[in-house]
């Protein structure tokens, strides 16, 4: 079994840092006006709307684990804990790197984004089916997370950059 927890980039941090002062300020400016100009809060609903979205990709962490049995991430942040898992069985391979492009034709019916956005590690791919359906859950682990998937799976390991599909 291999175990793995996101990490944190620096200029994913300094990226997430202005992304963040920016939006603080932006609705600073928009607190300002509506309460001097008594203009409607639909800007202030807006921004709210985008740190929300902040904090979805900025404030989890996940742990990465793969055994010979299953593949699970363990989401935490904010006070939670959620678990999602994919057995063995259901896994129908995973790709170093995610290529949208590659995929494409490949009739998935659900991307799972299992990844935080200061992680500095590739996004991959994990395939697998699921009450018939083929389904992708999106990670970032780092190669030696990988390389140890890679061993665990044996012949399940899909070159998107050479796959004509």
């Amino acid at each position: 079994m291999v175990r793995e927890k996101s990490s944190w980039g620096r200029e994913q941090a300094v990226i997430g840092a202005a992304a963040l002062a920016a939006l603080l300020a932006w609705m600073a400016y928009e607190i300002k006006m509506y309460l001097s100009t008594g203009a409607g809060p639909g800007a202030i609903i807006y921004i709210l709307g985008f740190l929300g979205l902040f904090v979805w990709r900025y404030a989890f962490r996940y742990t990465y684990i793969a055994s010979a049995d299953e593949v699970a991430v363990v989401t935490e942040g904010l006070g939670l804990e959620r678990r999602f898992a994919v057995n063995a069985s259901e896994v129908e391979g995973f790709a170093v790197k995610y290529n949208k492009k590659a995929l494409k034709g490949r009739g998935i019916n659900k991307f799972i984004y299992r990844y935080s956005a200061l992680d500095p590690n590739p996004v991959r791919i994990l395939l697998f089916r699921r009450d018939g359906k083929l389904q992708g859950v999106l990670f970032k682990g780092s190669e030696e997370f990988f390389r140890s998937l890679q061993e665990l799976m044996p012949g399940k390991n899909i070159n998107l950059a050479e796959d004509g599909r």
